[in-house]
């Protein structure tokens, strides 16, 4: 459908349908009980968490990957509390950039300007899957049938959330097709949660839109989640609203790794939600290594996402946090 033919805007009706009767995650994120602002325990554990997630950054860079260079973030959503482990250095975030490719399309939605239901399989595919070509192709479509309005459109909306330090030069793997100044595209994990927490606000999109887009980065193929939601992806009450990127050595600069998104888990006290990023480059095995596929078979980023995963269970589960780990996979 050609853009620029306007139709009614969905309705929440309309929305909910997109979603079906079965849809197992809420439209609209539920805000959560108070959380132990100011706690001295909390506090202490926030502090002993980053210091944990250094340590297992620097396990990876010595014993498996000695090039790699690592950023993690984390906000902790109900208090706003932010982790930053280098995460102020721009980064190649390979196709976790694609997830504007959705918020472009939200937009549209929204204000009648295309129709979901054609498009359906082909957002699966460039969000849940990461298939970059089809993600040029919806970039395309989100720029009225041209790449470059596509990307200045999405370079708009990082301007607007106050991104200082991520920008988009090509749709990934597409730079010789066309480049805005002969760059790479670049993120920090910083402004990759702050994305996250906008959404999550709903300070991107209305209560429908929201909910739309984070049940669209929730519906991500399981394969690849495998990074900040490893230590989470088996346990029903628990999801992960996620964009995932990949880039292997050479293809355009070095190897990267990334990952950026909301893990939100149920409690009986209410929802506990915090956003993380990961972005790694240089990942290229050590050549003692004894694990030549060591980040995609997921020992570093299943302990990260674990240490994140017990620190909120721990903080703010109103049982015994054992019980909520207990289903957990074994890397």
């Amino acid at each position: 459908m050609s853009r620029g033919v306007r139709f009614g805007a969905p309705t929440r009706r309309d929305f909910l349908k997109l979603l079906g009767a079965t849809a197992v995650y809420p439209l609209v994120p539920r805000f959560p009980f108070a959380a132990p602002a100011g706690d001295q325990r909390y506090e202490d554990a926030w502090a002993k968490l980053q210091e944990d997630l250094t340590a297992e950054i620097e396990r990876y860079t010595t014993r498996y990957a000695r090039h790699a260079e690592v950023s993690i973030s984390l906000v902790d959503l109900q208090t706003d509390q932010r982790l930053s482990i280098g995460g102020d250095v721009p980064r190649q975030p390979g196709c976790v950039i694609n997830q504007f490719v959705l918020y472009s399309l939200v937009e549209d939605f929204r204000r009648g300007l295309l129709e979901y239901d054609p498009l359906a399989r082909a957002i699966y595919l460039a969000i849940g899957e990461s298939k970059a070509q089809v993600a040029r192709n919806l970039l395309q479509l989100t720029g009225g049938g041209s790449v470059e309005e596509g990307v200045a459109r999405i370079n708009a909306r990082i301007n607007e959330l106050g991104l200082k330090d991520t920008s988009l030069d090509h749709p990934p793997a597409f730079w010789g097709e066309y480049s805005v100044r002969g760059q790479p595209n670049a993120m920090t994990t910083d402004d990759a949660v702050e994305v996250m927490r906008h959404l999550y606000r709903r300070e991107m999109f209305d209560q429908e839109g929201t909910g739309f887009a984070i049940q669209r980065l929730t519906e991500g193929k399981r394969g690849l989640n495998i990074y900040i939601g490893l230590a989470v992806r088996d346990l029903p009450f628990a999801r992960v609203a996620h964009k995932v990127g990949y880039f292997p050595d050479g293809y355009e600069l070095r190897d990267m790794d990334g990952d950026a998104g909301l893990v939100l888990i149920d409690t009986p006290a209410g929802e506990i939600a915090y956003a993380m990023a990961i972005l790694s480059e240089g990942n290229e095995p050590s050549p003692d290594n004894d694990h030549p596929s060591f980040v995609y078979n997921g020992w570093f980023t299943w302990a990260v996402s674990k240490l994140a995963f017990d620190f909120f269970s721990e903080q703010y589960a109103t049982g015994d946090p054992r019980e909520a780990r207990a289903n957990r996979p074994s890397p």
